[in-house]
């Protein structure tokens, strides 16, 4: 797909044109919906790329809001939409809202190898960064040093 090819250069606003078309396109189509998710998955990465946070807010609730079986199908966990809104409210300076997400992900996500490791990884991480940004130091440093000690 153009978009992606776009994206993976780095030229998010003309990924961003070419994903705003294909949306309006699979949107007349019913039958289109796997693809549909899809792009607006791939549209609200790119959104974050250039830092426009709150559509891509936006577009990762409406996801989010997809059943399961849908998300499976598309390859986008409910768990990566979850991972990615909690960054964009991140972005966004609503660290509380993104600590709440990152809480519920801590406990689904406790394997340190693997695909699903770096995943946890990340998810402490950001979680140690919202939780030091409202000044709750101590929490953070116990999040931060317990991924230096899983990573050793």
């Amino acid at each position: 797909m153009l978009g992606r090819t776009l994206y993976g250069q780095k030229r998010y606003s003309e990924a961003l044109d070419v994903y705003i078309i294909a949306v309006s396109e699979s949107s007349q189509n019913p039958e289109d919906r796997t693809v549909l998710l899809h792009i607006k998955y791939d549209m609200a990465i790119t959104l974050q790329q250039l830092n426009n946070m709150h559509e891509a807010e936006e577009i990762l609730r409406d996801l989010g809001q997809q059943d399961r079986e849908t998300s499976e199908l598309v390859f986008y966990t409910p768990e990566k939409i979850k991972y990615r809104l909690a960054r964009c409210l991140f972005e966004q300076e609503k660290y509380l809202q993104a600590e709440e997400i990152l809480r519920e992900l801590e406990k689904k996500f406790t394997v340190t190898r693997g695909l699903e490791g770096h995943l946890t990884h990340k998810i402490n991480f950001w979680l140690a960064q919202s939780l030091f940004e409202q000044g709750r130091f101590d929490e953070a440093q116990d999040i931060f040093q317990g991924e230096v000690c899983t990573n050793d």
